[in-house]
This record gives structure tokens, C-alpha cells and sequence, in this order.
């Protein structure tokens, strides 16, 4: 029967995490904030994460306690670096993650120094998954069917590792949606009586299992893929379009037209697709190459300001703060 409420062991795990985020000791570690569950006794567990540290986050420490669990990370914010042997892949800002560390190779994961770093974890025990999942193998998406199932995955060319299963950490990720972001929101705010927490939670998981992991059978993705193609092509020429426009004011109807589409539809399925609306996807852009730029040192803070397109230097220092956790001044 599962608790309401994170057990003391994993209080504990978050208690040491948390004194490591306070620099009682060597290695840096996000604090973290137990939601719900424990993956020995319930099969998962949900954290919450935050940090801003001056020196790199050593996340493998939290990843490499359950190894053999699976691992979905809502990454609002913050860069991170995951090497296994010779591989290496970098998980960005406003992404969803599922990360599988157990090979033979342990795995490293670092976060980035001097940068707000916000995640939403969900640690799912292999059995766990697998009796959840089972009577939809044959529709899961393929990395999961690969490592979950791989009996009823295709068979890679001899000699060869499975494309689908890089050695980053199993690393695949794609960008936050809006429904995403309504997810992390509601599992760190539970709408209802902690004496239903468990069925509630549960609940959450399997609606997210059955949105993000099981696939429309082939017959069906055919249309859908074709739009998808053509909704991905028009996203991708519009951040393209974005970085090469970098400091100049933002024209949403410039931009639609070099994409081919109209305003309106350009705005609904780049924020579908991208989880984010373009204006913040320009700030975001804009304060990367401003934090290239200061640590080049090739210009001050006013200068670098107007080098990406902010005419005030006030308006400036509040998107950088807001992206980086830090002013620019001080970066």
C-alpha cells in the first residue's frame, strides 16, 4: 500500500543533499524537496530540485543512487553535461529527459556553475515500469520498448549498438510542452486531501505514461506525421531566423513570412512545439550569446546589452536575472 507522503529514507537522502547544497562538502548537489514516494517502497518517487551554485552541480550523485531505476527529468532551467565512456550529450534548458544510467560505463552528470537550475524529477523502478507498461509494449515509443522490452524491438545489424540506445546515459530528451509544465506545476501542488495523495499521484503517472510513452499504431501516424514534419521544418527556420536577427526588434510578422505561414498559426505551434512563446525564446538567445560575450570580455555590460538587442540597459539586466539567477554585473 503506498504512503502519502515521501519516507523518512528518502527525507533523509534530501536532507544530505540539501547540507551538500549549503557546501558542507566538497561536491556540489541541487537542493532537493521529496514530493512523494519512494522507489523501494512504492515502486517511484518524485523530487523537486533547485540551485544555483558557483561551481558545477555533481547531479550523478542523485541519478547513481537508484542506477538501475528509470529516470524522467522536467528540466526548467539550467544546463547539464552527461559523459559515459567515450559518449557525451548536453541536456538543455525548458526539456524532458529520460535517462536509463545503468551500463557498464558509470555515468557523470554535471550541472552548470553560476546558473539557476529548476527540475522536476519522476525515479521509476524497473519492475515497477515494466508491470505498468506491459500490456501496451508493443506501442511504447522505442526507447523504452528497446530497454523495457527488447525482445519486441527490432533486432540491430550485427556488431552494432541499437541506434535508440546511446551510451549518454540513454539520454533522450525533446522540448517542454505547455501540458508538461501544467504537469510539474500540479505535482508540486496536489489538489487534493493528502489522504488521497496516493491514489492521486499514481493516477498522474499513468496519465503521463499514456500521453508521453505509448505511440498511435503505424497505419495512424502517417497524416500526423507529415504535419508534424512540416509544423518541426517551420519551428527550426524560425529559430534559425531568430539568431541570425539577434539584435534587432522582434517582428512577428517578418518572421512569419520568412517561415511561410501566418502570424497566428507561426505563435500556436511554436509554443506547442516548443514549449515556449518566441519572445521568450529570443530572450533566451539574446542573454546565451550576452553571457558568451561577458565572458569573452571583449565589452562591458552596456555594450554587450546592445550587441543582442536591448536598447535599455535596465530592461537588460532584468532578462538576464530572470534566465541566469545572477546580474549581469556580477556574472
Amino acid at each position: 500500500m503506498m504512503t502519502a507522503a515521501a519516507s523518512p529514507k528518502r527525507q533523509a537522502r534530501a536532507s544530505a543533499s540539501n547540507r551538500a547544497a549549503h557546501g558542507t562538502t566538497t561536491k556540489a548537489r541541487a537542493k532537493a524537496t521529496p514530493i512523494f514516494g519512494d522507489v523501494k517502497d512504492n515502486g517511484f518517487e518524485i523530487t523537486y530540485h533547485q540551485a544555483l551554485s558557483p561551481q558545477p552541480i555533481e547531479w550523478s550523485l542523485d541519478l547513481n543512487e537508484s542506477p538501475d531505476a528509470f529516470h524522467f527529468c522536467f528540466n526548467l532551467s539550467g544546463w547539464a553535461m552527461l559523459r559515459q565512456g567515450p559518449a557525451a550529450a548536453e541536456l538543455q534548458p525548458n526539456s524532458l529527459a529520460f535517462l536509463h544510467p545503468n551500463r557498464p560505463d558509470r555515468l557523470s552528470a554535471v550541472r552548470a556553475a553560476q546558473q539557476k537550475h529548476e527540475f522536476l524529477s519522476m525515479t521509476l523502478g524497473e519492475d515497477y515500469l515494466a508491470d505498468t507498461l506491459s500490456p501496451y509494449a508493443a506501442l511504447l515509443v522505442a526507447p523504452l520498448k528497446n530497454l523495457l522490452f527488447p525482445d519486441q524491438s527490432k533486432k540491430s545489424p550485427k556488431g552494432k549498438t541499437p541506434a535508440l540506445r546511446s551510451p549518454s546515459g540513454q539520454l533522450k530528451s525533446r522540448n517542454l510542452s505547455a501540458d508538461d509544465k501544467l504537469l510539474v506545476s500540479s505535482l508540486r501542488h496536489p489538489p487534493v486531501n493528502p489522504a488521497a495523495q496516493s491514489l492521486w499521484f499514481e493516477s498522474k503517472l499513468h496519465e503521463f505514461f499514456a500521453l508521453r510513452c505509448v505511440e498511435a499504431p503505424p497505419e495512424e501516424q502517417l497524416f500526423c506525421t507529415r504535419q508534424k514534419n512540416l509544423q518541426l521544418d517551420r519551428v527550426e527556420k524560425t529559430k534559425a531566423y531568430l539568431a541570425q536577427h539577434l539584435d534587432e526588434k522582434l517582428d512577428l510578422s517578418a518572421v512569419a513570412r520568412a517561415v511561410g505561414c501566418s502570424q497566428h498559426y507561426l505563435c500556436r505551434i511554436f509554443s506547442a512545439t516548443a514549449g515556449i512563446t518566441i519572445s521568450r525564446f529570443l530572450r533566451c538567445l539574446r542573454i546565451n550569446r550576452a553571457c558568451q560575450l561577458l565572458r569573452e570580455g571583449r565589452f562591458n555590460v552596456t555594450e554587450v546589452a546592445l550587441e543582442v538587442g536591448y536598447q535599455s540597459l535596465s530592461h537588460f539586466s532584468k532578462a538576464f536575472f530572470e534566465e541566469k539567477g545572477v546580474h549581469p554585473s556580477k556574472f
